[in-house]
C-alpha cells in the first residue's frame, strides 16, 4: 500500500467551481483500480488550499491512472 498526498492552490474566486470539478474527479479517482480511499482536505488556515490524500495497493496502480489536475485547470 501507498498513500498519496496532492496540494491543490485554488485561485481566488474559483472555490465553488474546484469543489464542483474536484467531486467529480474524485467519483472517477475512487473507482480506479487499486484506489482504496481518497479523500479530500480544506486548510483550516488557509481556504483556498486543499489536500488530497490517497490509499492505493500499489505504486503501478496509482502510476496508471490519469493525472489528478485533468479538468481543473483554469481554478488552480
Amino acid at each position: 500500500m501507498i498513500d498519496t498526498f496532492v496540494t491543490f492552490h485554488v485561485l481566488p474566486g474559483k472555490t465553488a467551481e474546484f469543489e464542483q470539478l474536484h467531486q467529480q474527479l474524485l467519483a472517477r479517482i475512487s473507482a480506479e483500480p487499486g484506489c482504496t480511499t481518497i479523500r479530500v482536505h480544506r486548510s483550516v488556515t488557509n481556504p483556498l488550499e486543499y489536500m488530497v490524500h490517497g490509499t492505493w495497493l500499489s505504486k503501478e496502480a496509482w502510476g496508471a491512472r490519469p493525472p489528478d489536475d485533468a479538468g481543473i485547470q483554469g481554478v488552480v
